[in-house]
């Protein structure tokens, strides 16, 4: 087990492991709904090996970390800049910014690669004036050639994700949005099937690798979902306070999950029952990551903590 610490950082909004495994990409924010930076560190040093200052509101990399996609507030754009932009990590075009052109709405809460990488889903918001009712979309935005999609939601989009066949997106309203959660059989704009926790916020959304299966992250539970069904597979119960990550294994036979009770925790993702329960000195937990060999885990903690651990010792 090895415990990093990464300077002036405030929190930790996302972790997630290089396709080679030798490094963490980690999301930083200063303070909050505002992303700083982003730095890939060294699994085994904790030294940063590459790292990109962004002042944004929201952040996300590709499944095979090739493409960076970040969204600005819209009253803080600046000429020529549009609420969304990205970059390719590698390869052609490295580190010039490509605006997202006809946005529907201005106003960002998702953003959400496709399992290919080639596609990007912005959960967005707008209203034609004060007076005038919300409208919500997702915008299915191609990286490259092809047609946008837009697809008119009733509710605000604060967490939209993908099943790994690309088959069914899921929405839900995410930390500042309704819990429910919904099954679109995509890219149809009505959902086939929805299911609400018992919670107020629905704040993650996590699909297995190899399955149409996820873990919905609601309160103080861990909910297994199959998509385009109503009823829960298991809860997995444990945590004493709010859950905040979680991460399937890359064989899908495990989940791993964090929260504020600055614990994490092993499941049984057949079974729903908890393996392991880990406890480091690095405060509540906001992000988990499994390695590509599902041998090692990664997660972060308060203040910029980051630990690294085998996830069966």
């Amino acid at each position: 087990m090895r415990i990093f610490s990464i300077k002036n950082c405030k929190r930790i909004a996302s972790l997630s492991f290089r396709p080679d495994g030798r490094e963490l990409a980690v999301i930083i924010t200063q303070v909050e709904d505002h992303v700083g930076s982003i730095l890939w560190l060294d699994i085994h040093s904790g030294e940063p090996a590459r790292a990109i200052e962004l002042d944004a509101e929201r952040c996300a990399i590709a499944p095979h970390h090739d493409k960076l996609a970040v969204s600005y507030s819209p009253y803080t754009l600046r000429t020529g800049v549009s609420a969304v932009r990205w970059t390719n990590l590698i390869g052609k075009g490295e580190g010039s910014w490509n605006n997202v052109p006809d946005l529907p709405h201005h106003q960002i809460f998702a953003l959400s690669f496709t399992p290919d990488g080639k596609r990007l889903a912005i959960g967005c918001s707008g209203q034609q004036s004060h007076n005038h009712p919300w409208n919500h979309a997702i915008h299915i935005a191609p990286l490259g050639r092809g047609k946008a999609l837009t697809l008119a939601v009733e509710e605000m989009a604060g967490e939209v994700t993908f099943s790994p066949d690309g088959r069914w997106m899921v929405v839900t309203g995410g930390p500042g949005g309704d819990p429910r959660i919904r099954f679109h059989a995509y890219p149809l704009e009505m959902w086939q099937a929805d299911y609400m926790p018992k919670a107020t916020r629905t704040r993650r959304l996590v699909f297995a690798p190899d399955r149409p299966e996820l873990v919905a992250l609601a309160g103080k539970q861990a909910i297994l979902l199959l998509a385009g069904r109503s009823e829960p597979l298991a809860f997995l119960d444990g945590h004493a306070s709010t859950v905040t990550d979680a991460a399937y294994s890359p064989d899908g036979h495990r989940v791993v999950t964090v929260g504020n009770d600055a614990t994490g925790r092993v499941w049984d993702a057949r079974a729903g029952a908890q393996l392991r329960m880990f406890a480091w000195p690095v405060g509540k937990l906001s992000a988990v990551a499994f390695s590509p060999d599902g041998l090692t885990c990664a997660a972060g903690g308060e203040k910029g903590k980051v630990v690294v651990w085998d996830v069966d010792e």
